[in-house]
């Protein structure tokens, strides 16, 4: 590379990683990430931290399965496609120039995402560097280093630093942070290190982020529960198994209001699905994006699950019943709220919801209180 070159690269560096104009807002930096869901604007504005180029540069390197909501932890560990060619040559020929032990503590870093100097140095020291190794990517500018904390200095200097590692260089720089981390706290980040270190199904890894999502749910962190539920899912041989995770994925995904993505997870189940408990979570999931957009088709959903789980989990009909009378009652359905209360007479769940659920969508043609004294009436029990 030419001298001229060097120089110009180098005034790019510095001119994009001293940028000292403020960040943008969440609304601005939103539209310049348009297109996506909310959920990955959300996380890609988090990467960039509101740095008007890399929201660019990282949405624009998102694979199709990363723009449709499948982000575990880091945006940056799944992406495949590269920065342009100019950046990229050029923040790579930087770091390439760095001593190799400088290279593997950068990459950790890249890999690790925690901006824990600590954890960075003990996962880099599985890897046979120090913290002497940091001083180059220091003095180079691309890391701003404190006593405990470790800070790339732009997030498109973090990207190269991970992209321009081959992918066993990747794989090992996300082994060693993980072997680091025993403490239980940190069960979730020692979790999605194995799950981007794996290569293919690996069952151990799969039931850690199980447990994650277990973890996550129990917080109603439901779109962090759907991730791992998914990754789980991706890293499971076991048919069965595949799609009760992927079910557990769609219903987070629904749970947090990522319809598209709860729909494009459902359409990866496998059909039919042998279980009775995780089909009717299934057509839960599918019910709930159907009912958001409004569509008629959620409520038969639920008929029809309650249908086909009843034989074998009747224990379970009366909660799908109740539901499909929310969402009939919600799609103005009288003619099914009226064949549900019929095939079930004994069933105490008509016509109560029915009332309660007036506020759900008042719109004028829906079912009202007016009808709801024609079906059968239920008795409340307290527990």
């Amino acid at each position: 590379m030419g001298e001229l070159m060097q120089r110009l690269l180098h005034q790019e560096l510095r001119r994009i990683t001293e940028d000292t104009r403020p960040r943008r807002a969440r609304g601005d930096a939103a539209e310049l990430v348009a297109g996506l869901p909310p959920y990955v604007v959300d996380r890609v504005i988090e990467e960039a931290r509101g740095n008007p180029l890399a929201l660019i540069e990282l949405s624009a390197a998102l694979t199709p399965a990363q723009r449709a909501g499948r982000l575990g932890p880091s945006v940056l560990p799944d992406a495949a496609a590269g920065l342009p060619s100019r950046l990229q040559d050029g923040f790579l020929e930087q770091i390439r120039r760095l001593p190799e032990a400088a290279q593997v503590v950068l990459l950790v870093a890249a890999a690790d995402d925690s901006g824990d100097l600590a954890a960075v140095l003990r996962a880099a020291g599985r890897l046979g560097a120090t913290v002497e190794d940091l001083e180059p990517a220091e003095r180079a500018g691309f890391v701003l280093l404190s006593g405990e904390a470790l800070r790339f200095r732009h997030p498109l200097v973090r990207y190269a630093a991970y992209r321009g590692a081959p992918l066993a260089r990747r794989i090992a720089a996300h082994r060693a942070p993980a072997g680091a981390l025993g403490e239980a706290r940190q069960a979730h980040r020692r979790a999605w290190h194995l799950a981007a270190a794996s290569t293919g199904p690996e069952e151990t890894v799969a039931e850690e982020l199980e447990r994650v999502a277990e973890w996550a749910d129990s917080r109603q962190a439901m779109a962090s529960a759907s991730a791992a539920y998914e990754r789980a899912a991706r890293l499971t041989a076991d048919p069965r198994s595949r799609a009760r995770r992927l079910v557990s994925a769609a219903q987070r995904a629904a749970d947090a209001g990522q319809d598209e993505r709860c729909g494009a997870l459902a359409d990866q189940v496998p059909l039919p699905l042998e279980d009775a408990g995780v089909a009717a979570s299934f057509a839960r999931a599918r019910a709930m994006v159907e009912l958001r957009y409004r569509k008629p088709r959620a409520a038969r959903i639920l008929v029809d699950s309650a249908d086909l789980t009843g034989v074998e989990r009747p224990d379970m009909t009366a909660s799908l019943l109740s539901d499909a009378v929310h969402a009939a009652f919600c799609a103005g359905d009288a003619a099914l709220i009226g064949e549900i209360a019929l095939r079930s007479p004994a069933l105490p769940v008509p016509a109560v919801p029915a009332r309660l659920a007036g506020a759900c969508c008042p719109a004028p043609g829906d079912v009202t209180d007016a009808r709801a004294p024609a079906l059968p009436q239920a008795s409340v029990t307290s527990t």
